[in-house]
């Protein structure tokens, strides 16, 4: 029960304020142009200063886990890999294959990954998970650069082409720009920290009130299906096989758990904003963000209370 109400808590305020969205565009509060303008503002400045902070704030050289690493983000492209394949095959639109495959992989790991992870282990269960989510956060950006570009431009491109849009893409730039100051400690003044933990702030209210805003639900029956393989893919397929895999190979406790729930979190709201942001489906990757959401309370309290009962963690 304790973790059902912990997925609660930080679920559905999610919902609450993707609801909240549906109802200021009736209202007449949010328009179109609003829409477009503050997607552009979350991906071209917030977004990449959240991901900048956190990744500046992984202290290395206080926990370190290869193991949870290796199989986090191992698991994390070996799935990335399957839902291309399976989008390649089935789905036509080119814009659709990288929402479908953003959505498989990405997981919300900033936000909810670490708000379960508090409350299952803890400040040191918070450190491990920061280290994760350091490694994680980088190959995130770069995979879903990959996904949302390549589809796209799959005919007729040159690779010269790809390779600028991936390179060029403000989230790449944000990750590059803080590996310097987070593997040599670099110190940035308080005043420009400040400021860029200020305009990160942003990122989540802003998202979420535009994929409330932006959501047709006349068409959520065509986008149904292809949300809900992602979402299965996402919540179910990755998290439970890749921990199963390392609990074969001797991974328990601490360390296991926080590769469950990082790998099960629910689909990131920044697929959302790059799949607005870069011309690809964002209305499915809106209705996968959703589902993926809602579907976590269950799937991540069900591989908690598994993994305790095997007394795995």
């Amino acid at each position: 029960m304790d973790n059902l109400i912990i997925s609660l808590n930080t679920s559905l305020p999610v919902f609450i304020i993707v609801i909240t969205g549906i109802f200021f565009k009736r209202a007449g509060f949010i328009n179109d142009n609003f829409i477009e303008k503050s997607n552009l503002i979350v991906f071209n400045a917030a977004l990449p200063s959240l991901i900048f902070i956190r990744i500046l704030s992984a202290d290395f050289k206080s926990v370190f886990s290869s193991s949870v690493i290796i199989f986090g983000c191992s698991a994390t492209f070996i799935f990335f890999l399957l839902a291309w394949i399976i989008a390649w095959f089935t789905i036509k639109d080119g814009k659709t294959i990288g929402a479908f495959v953003q959505g498989a992989f990405r997981s919300n790991v900033a936000i909810i990954g670490l708000a379960l992870v508090n409350n299952l282990f803890g400040a040191s269960g918070v450190a491990k998970g920061a280290i994760m989510i350091s490694f994680l956060m980088p190959l995130y950006t770069v995979l879903s650069v990959v996904a949302l570009t390549v589809p796209v431009h799959k005919k007729g491109a040159s690779i010269i082409a790809i390779v600028k849009a991936i390179i060029t893409n403000p989230l790449i730039l944000a990750v590059i720009l803080s590996v310097p100051f987070t593997y040599f400690s670099i110190d940035i003044p308080f005043v420009v920290k400040q400021s860029i933990v200020m305009l990160s702030d942003i990122t989540l209210p802003l998202a979420l009130l535009s994929i409330g805003a932006s959501l047709n639900f006349r068409s959520i029956r065509k986008k149904f299906m292809p949300a809900f393989i992602s979402s299965f893919i996402k919540l179910a397929g990755m998290p439970y096989t890749a921990t199963a895999a390392a609990a074969y190979y001797g991974l328990r406790g601490e360390s296991l758990g926080i590769l469950f729930i990082t790998l099960s979190s629910p689909a990131a709201v920044s697929s959302y904003i790059m799949a607005k942001a870069m011309d690809s489906d964002d209305e499915l990757a809106g209705y996968i963000v959703l589902i993926t959401t809602l579907g976590a309370i269950f799937t991540i309290s069900g591989g908690i209370f598994i993994l305790k009962l095997l007394e795995l963690i």
